[in-house]
């Protein structure tokens, strides 16, 4: 576990702080609503379409890998985290704050499909274990964020600049981390969508955006 440890090092590191932004990205969409609500005086629902759009960005993020997914490394996904985030921290317009939250959202679909199957193949047999540790860190960027964006102010221009600045930070440290590709063990098979459970989520997405 060591040796796999050393090897790893700088995949398991990029992988658990960027799940962390994600986590803290994510977290401030609910304290942030709000804010552009005054912003740009918005009633709740007209707002709360912020985070319709970031879950919409999610999907096609996630649907952006699987046809290619092969080009895409670390790097690819926290620019476009960095992008989005910093869009929405600018936010000079309604509109602009909801393409944020879009480009953002694809980052953060594309970087699930990044990180977790190599999480997974790099580390063997103890990749479940390592797999639930990254995932797990998420959690700290969602406790976390929200205390911060009060902290300063329930600013959206800090609280998301500061998710941008961090994950540009995270770019730079993220390079070898691309390079890491174990191959998968065993046949390859054809993805085949599950479309009743597929349905099942966008039923439920549509009833918790409404």
């Amino acid at each position: 576990m060591h040796a796999l440890m050393r090897a790893h090092a700088a995949l398991l590191v990029a992988g658990v702080l960027t799940f962390v932004m994600m986590g803290a990205g994510q977290a401030l969409f609910g304290p942030a609503l709000p804010v552009y609500g005054r912003a740009f005086s918005l009633t709740e629902a007209g707002v709360g379409v912020l985070v319709s759009v970031l879950w919409v960005g999610c999907f096609l993020g996630v649907g952006f890998m699987f046809f290619w997914g092969r080009m895409i490394g670390p790097r690819h996904v926290l620019a476009i985290m960095a992008l989005g985030s910093a869009v929405m921290g600018a936010s000079p317009g309604w509109w602009a704050a909801l393409l944020g939250a879009v480009v953002f959202g694809v980052g953060y679909g594309m970087a699930t499909a990044v990180f977790n199957p190599r999480v997974m193949r790099a580390f063997g047999r103890h990749g479940p274990s390592m797999l639930s540790l990254l995932n797990a860190t998420f959690g700290i960027g969602a406790i976390a964020a929200p205390l911060v964006f009060v902290w300063l102010g329930s600013s959206t221009a800090w609280g998301f600049g500061l998710v941008a600045a961090i994950t540009v930070a995270i770019w730079l440290i993220a390079g070898a981390a691309g390079r890491i590709e174990a191959a998968p063990e065993g046949p390859v098979k054809p993805f085949r969508p599950h479309w009743g459970i597929l349905g099942f989520g966008l039923v439920a997405i549509y009833f918790a955006s409404t």
